[in-house]
Parts: C-alpha cells; structure tokens; sequence
C-alpha cells in the first residue's frame, strides 16, 4: 500500500483515506451563508446579505436575462459544504459607441476556497 504525506495538513494519507474531490455546481442566493463563512476563513471582507444579493438583483444587466444567469459556482463536498466560490457578475459593454446585446461577459470575482480544495480551483 502506498502512503503519502498530505501536501496541506502534512498528514500520512493512504489513496483510500484521501479526501474525495469536490463537485462544481452553480452557486444559488441560499449559498449565502457558507460563502461568507468561506470569505472569513479566508481573512477577507464579508459584503451583507443585501449588498451581496444586489450585485445581481440590483444589476440591469442580470435583470435582462430574467434570473437566467448563473450568479457564480460552488465547489461542494458530498455532504453539502461549500469549499470554494467565485462569483459571476454580467457586466453591459460597449463598442464603437453601441452597446453590445449579442456580447455576454462576466469577469470572476471573489474566487476563494479552503486549502483541501485549492487544488480542484
């Protein structure tokens, strides 16, 4: 049987033992909770529920896709922990002065997650 040392916590790990990787999903605004706890453990600052949520509800952008977009992904363990975030906020562009309907952006912001799952981020 093979052992190797744990790159995060340096503990002796067999293939068997070692943690499953996480899965993706989209992110939903009941994920509230556990992406600012997610941002705590990170030292980072935690925006309140309202602010948090209007980033998308108070966006016209996100308003004109109709709760269509997704907000951001989770990576989340088999038991429902959250691991790690990033968030997915549509943002309007223009080019040569004409906004661009057809052009659907949305630069990652807020990508955090907890060092067991750094490598699946």
């Amino acid at each position: 049987m093979r052992i190797m040392e744990s790159r995060t916590s340096g503990a002796l790990e067999t293939p068997r033992t070692r943690a499953k990787r996480p899965n993706i999903r989209q992110a939903a605004f009941e994920d509230y909770r556990q992406i600012a706890a997610l941002h705590i453990r990170n030292g980072l600052p935690v925006r309140s529920l309202e602010d948090w949520m209007a980033l998308w509800k108070s966006n016209p952008v996100y308003r004109q896709f109709e709760g269509r977009w997704p907000i951001g992904w989770v990576l989340e363990t088999d038991v429902g922990d959250i691991v790690g975030s990033i968030s997915n906020i549509p943002l309007a562009y223009q080019f040569r002065g004409a906004n661009c309907a057809r052009l659907r952006l949305a630069p990652g912001s807020s990508m955090r997650a907890i060092g067991t799952a750094r490598c699946c981020s």
